[in-house]
C-alpha cells in the first residue's frame, strides 16, 4: 500500500510540472503577442512613403512597466502585396478635399513583427494587413 501510494504521489508531482511549464508557455507568448501588438499599432499610424513607415523599426517593449524592458520587437519594413484601383464610384456624398477616387488605388499592406522574450527566449511572429489609398504616383513608388 505504501509503494503505491509513493507512486500515485511521484505521478501526480510530475504531471503537476508538465501542467505548469505548459502554463508558462502560454504565458510567454500571450505576453510575446501583446508586445507585438503594441509595437504595431503605434507603427501603423504612419503612412506608406514616410522613413518611419518604409524602414521598420526595433522597440524594446516594458509590458508590466517595471522599467525592465521585457520584450524586443522588430519590425522589418511592410511589404505591398496587392494594388487595385478604387471604384470611381462613391460610396458617400462626403468627398475629401484634393482627393479624387479615380486616380487612387487600394493597396493591401503586410505588417510582421518579431517579439522576443528577453528572459525565456520565446519568439512570437505577429503578421497584420492593413489597406491604404494611395494616389496613382504614391502606388507606383511604393509598390513594386
Amino acid at each position: 500500500m505504501l509503494l503505491l501510494t509513493t507512486l500515485l504521489v511521484a505521478i501526480a508531482f510530475k504531471l503537476s510540472s508538465i501542467n505548469l511549464m505548459a502554463v508558462g508557455n502560454v504565458q510567454a507568448r500571450t505576453g510575446s503577442v501583446a508586445a507585438a501588438e503594441k509595437v504595431i499599432e503605434e507603427f501603423i499610424s504612419g503612412e506608406p512613403g514616410t522613413a518611419e513607415f518604409d524602414g521598420g523599426t526595433v522597440a524594446h517593449v516594458d509590458i508590466n512597466l517595471d522599467e525592465v524592458i521585457d520584450y524586443v520587437v522588430e519590425v522589418p519594413p511592410p511589404k505591398c502585396v496587392r494594388a487595385r484601383r478604387a471604384s470611381s464610384a462613391s460610396a458617400s456624398s462626403v468627398t475629401l478635399e484634393g482627393f479624387s477616387a479615380a486616380g487612387a488605388w487600394n493597396t493591401r499592406w503586410e505588417i510582421n513583427a518579431l517579439a522576443i522574450d528577453e528572459a525565456t527566449g520565446a519568439r512570437v511572429k505577429v503578421l497584420h494587413a492593413r489597406r491604404y489609398v494611395l494616389t496613382e504616383a504614391e502606388k507606383n513608388a511604393l509598390c513594386h
